[in-house]
């Protein structure tokens, strides 16, 4: 009965949308997608169907739009009102409270007086002056880091993934709430402090155990009742140890006097807009938040690091380019110099090989690959003629956008007279030169303003304050009102990350992954992310500067 359910729900079709076809999908189905998974099935429709696409999964329609300059409509209209966040449940129940965890910042309606309050009072934490202040603690954290890799041995195969993943967790931890987990001080299963769990469980395991889980249910609705699955139960039991980790760090953050820009500052000292008098934020919805803050500030992170060192180990020209930059930064372990000075903040800016090569990680794999999904909550109108009904349902595909060749034309190399023939050259490429370019993360229209959606260009659409014929294609951040709070975090900590490791390890990938391609590795749990180890082999730099005796 499940699997049945399961093909029910996910068996889709798609078909191009134009004005007068915006309640029907095409009944054909797309041809030749072999076994794709979902986001990949999908880039395959946008990439041979155009910028905008209608879905339908039997009674369930949806619009998915790639185009740049239409998303750039949306996002005004969503800066309007005229679309809102749907509401998803997991139907879990924390013991404790007897009831389903308090919406936060990530799955609260925009339009809710409580998203705009702590939207715009944890943005401070994550301005420049204050992650110049913090960025001594991910120094640390990639220190504590390198020493754990180098106990493994010369030339051991490290788990890319559980670096990068122990590396964010840490430092969200650290940076955001003053607390040390310790899962960087060494690579063992049982790394991590336990204060949060009274069973004895590891809470970094624990964590991944709990988004994963949390991903299945929203993907599965009838997997909250399958209480006879031990899987489920495992889930069940890791998502209810989580929130007794949240309360924890609570009462951890409440009894102490957090650093001043600190999320957990900024969240303490937020009022509640729903209550009467000067109150506080309700402990239910500061413990939703620091679940939040986890999950936007350390998973995604974590996956970005690990496919940057893959794409770096699969292309050694890259890698190379990217030694001999830190090297002339003083930053690389040579013969001549052994101890390097430390990587500080103001290296990331003067970096720019090190910033193109994790841009172009994350325009190939970005993380939240999946970018919005968005309901109307009106007719919307659009400078093409398109118009959206109100309850349509609006996805966003950042895969598609960030990496489609052009806007559904067969032939990659067809040119349309006025118009920019792609929106990315050579899309499946690593080529983190094209960043060169300042106006790479734009796309700009022909003199006619108008692109093969029908959508003209901002000046032509109220509210823009654009002019430049530009609409934004690299978005690994999402996009508008709702893009992510904690983007330039998560500028410093990868770079940083990638630099350090980079800078002690002569990396390259372990043979078991070599002829691997990234689709080979990859799977969407939420994220796209790793479905297993990205291991690489880790030699010391200084190891060959010993002379033997």
């Amino acid at each position: 009965m499940v699997r049945i359910w399961s093909e029910f729900f996910n068996s889709a079709s798609a078909g191009q949308l134009t004005a007068d076809t915006t309640k029907r999908c095409l009944a054909r189905q797309a041809a030749g997608t072999g076994r794709l998974r979902g986001h990949r099935l999908i880039q395959h429709w946008c990439r041979h169907l155009g910028g905008i696409i209608a879905l339908r999964t039997y009674w369930r329609s949806a619009v998915v739009i790639t185009d740049p300059f239409l998303l750039q409509e949306f996002f005004a209209a969503e800066r309007a009102g005229a679309f809102e966040k749907p509401s998803v449940s997991g139907g879990f129940k924390d013991k404790v409270t007897g009831r389903a965890p308090e919406k936060g910042l990530f799955s609260e309606h925009t339009a809710h007086p409580l998203w705009k309050t702590v939207r715009k009072g944890v943005a401070p934490a994550f301005q420049p002056a204050n992650l110049r202040v913090f960025h001594h603690h991910i120094v640390d954290i990639m220190q504590q880091l390198i020493a754990a890799i180098k106990e493994k041995g010369p030339g051991a195969d490290i788990d890319m993934s559980d670096v990068g993943q122990r590396e964010s967790f840490d430092t969200i931890g650290r940076v955001g709430f003053d607390f040390d987990f310790g899962t960087s001080r060494t690579l063992s299963e049982a790394a991590a402090a336990t204060f949060a769990d009274s069973s004895g469980k590891d809470v970094f395991q624990t964590f991944g155990l709990t988004l994963s889980e949390s991903f299945k249910r929203v993907s599965n609705p009838l997997r909250r009742f399958m209480f006879f699955s031990p899987d489920v139960r495992r889930g069940t039991e890791a998502m209810q140890r989580t929130q007794d980790m949240a309360r924890a760090l609570l009462a951890h953050v409440q009894a102490g006097s957090p650093e001043p820009r600190s999320v957990a500052a900024h969240l303490l000292a937020l009022r509640d807009p729903t209550r009467p008098g000067d109150t506080p934020l309700a402990d239910a919805r500061l413990q939703s938040e620091l679940l939040t803050f986890f999950l936007a500030g350390s998973e995604t992170t974590g996956h970005t690091i690990a496919w940057t060192m893959f794409l770096l180990g699969k292309h050694p020209e890259a890698m190379a380019r990217l030694e001999a930059e830190l090297d002339a930064a003083g930053l690389l372990v040579t013969p001549e110099r052994p101890q390097p000075r430390t990587f500080t903040y103001a290296d990331i800016s003067k970096l720019p090989w090190l910033d193109a090569c994790v841009k172009e990680s994350m325009r190939l794999q970005p993380v939240a690959h999946a970018g919005l999904r968005r309901v109307a909550t009106r007719d919307v109108a659009f400078s093409s003629g398109l118009r959206i009904p109100k309850g349509t349902t609006v996805l966003g595909s950042q895969l598609s956008l960030m990496s489609d060749p052009a806007w559904g034309w067969k032939d990659p190399d067809a040119f349309k007279p006025g118009y920019s023939p792609w929106i990315w050259q050579h899309p499946g490429a690593f080529k983190p030169e094209r960043f060169s370019d300042a106006d790479t993360e734009y796309l700009v229209l022909g003199p006619d303003g108008v692109s093969p959606t029908g959508a003209k260009a901002p000046a032509a659409n109220e509210g823009s304050a654009k002019a430049d014929n530009k609409a934004k294609r690299f978005t690994p951040f999402g996009n508008g009102i709702r893009n992510c709070v904690g983007q330039q975090l998560a500028m410093s900590n990868v770079p940083t990350a990638v630099a350090m490791l980079t800078a002690e390890f002569k990396m390259t990938l372990s043979p078991e992954i070599l002829d691997k391609s990234i689709q080979d590795l990859e799977i969407t749990r939420g994220t796209l992310q790793p479905k297993g180890a990205i291991p690489m082999r880790c030699v010391p730099r200084s190891s060959s500067l010993r002379r033997p005796s």
